[in-house]
């Protein structure tokens, strides 16, 4: 709206449904199938929609760079064929061999439905409610126009799925993860692409030396997770019962950490000095995850901020996220409470949040 206000021409592309990973409305599908055998929708689920490969929306951004216009223009993009949502769920159902049933009820409104999209997806809540508000209306782009100016061949529908499945590996194959080699090998086609998170956020008048310098000796005798060992402990044994290796004790220095280190069952994945440390779970559970622990220095106070990141494995995946939610938010709590008195902290006050 803003660029089309100024004095330059601009050049807008509307698409419906934008199969790939990362999109919203195509990770809601995804979840949605994986995690349920039978789906249960507002009526709206039958509208229809132009859903367009990535690729091919990327291909069409690339050659506008080189046609600058004379005036304001607005194309519509749009993959080779029009099909319902419930279709598109139906036939991404077939890809991965998942049979699923999608019975529309009349009553069920998509506010309605939208409440309980927290407990289905992993797509934040935000912006899973805009897309179902949105399934009451029809959207059949025609992407003539933009295809005679940019002919390009259009991936059908079954073609952009098997592409941005593929392709979904890439949320761990980056730097958050640290291109860590166990993470990107533990990935799996189904793990919902958007994690879950749960955290707890402190601000503290300790120094950062003396607050990372608590958090580096995480797992040493003495101090171990510094809060609620006997249920970290606990989680330990359950993870030993179904053939895990948590309750091995790993520690290459008692003072330091670096890239790459064994604390337990965990591994630093990631590590900015004096900042931040990631660990990537090591416990037997359904979807894969990581525990953040970040330092900020605010000048006249720090914030400590713990972090739990889910990419919930299907329906099983997302119960085990919630059944361990409030032990999480009680643990990273006295976590962080218990970093900052080891710390000399004065002051600390902080608030638990989660998506």
């Amino acid at each position: 709206e803003i660029l089309r206000q100024s004095e330059k021409p601009v050049t807008e592309l509307r698409a419906g449904i934008i199969i790939g990973p990362g999109s919203a409305a195509f990770e809601v599908m995804c979840d949605f199938v994986y995690h349920l055998p039978i789906m249960l929708t507002p009526k709206w689920v039958t509208s229809r929609n132009s859903p367009i490969a990535l690729c091919n929306l990327l291909h069409y951004l690339f050659e506008l760079i080189n046609m600058p216009p004379s005036s304001n223009r607005i194309w519509d993009v749009s993959g080779p064929e029009q099909m319902s949502y419930k279709d598109q769920m139906i036939r991404l159902g077939k890809i991965i061999h998942k049979p699923i049933r999608v019975l529309p009820i009349p009553f069920l409104s998509p506010t309605l439905a939208a409440y309980w999209l927290r407990f289905i997806t992993s797509v934040p809540t935000n912006i899973a409610k805009a897309l179902i508000g949105g399934l009451r209306f029809d959207l059949p782009a025609d992407g003539t126009q933009i295809q005679q100016a940019i002919p390009q061949i259009l991936l059908t529908y079954e073609e952009a799925v098997s592409i941005a499945l593929k392709k979904q590996v890439e949320v761990v194959a980056n730097p958050i993860w640290g291109f860590d080699p166990d993470a990107i090998e533990r990935w799996q086609t189904g793990y919902g692409y958007y994690p879950k998170q749960a955290g707890y956020t402190l601000k503290t008048d300790a120094s950062l030396d003396a607050l990372w310098q608590q958090i580096q000796r995480l797992g040493t005798p003495g101090t171990e997770y510094f809060f609620a060992n006997s249920l970290w402990h606990l989680r330990e044994w359950m993870d030993k019962i179904i053939g895990g290796n948590a309750c091995e004790r790993y520690r290459r220095d008692p003072d330091t950490l670096q890239l790459g280190d064994r604390i337990d069952s965990w591994k630093v994945i990631a590590l900015e000095d004096k900042h931040f440390i990631s660990l990537l779970f090591g416990m037997k559970a359904p979807g894969l995850g990581r525990l953040e622990f970040t330092i900020k220095d605010h000048g006249n106070y720090r914030t400590l901020d713990i972090r739990a990141w889910w990419h919930p494995a299907g329906f099983s995946g997302l119960l085990y996220w919630f059944a361990m939610m409030p032990a999480h938010l009680f643990i990273f709590r006295g976590m962080t409470h218990a970093v900052a008195k080891r710390s000399k902290a004065k002051i600390a006050t902080g608030a638990s949040n989660i998506q």
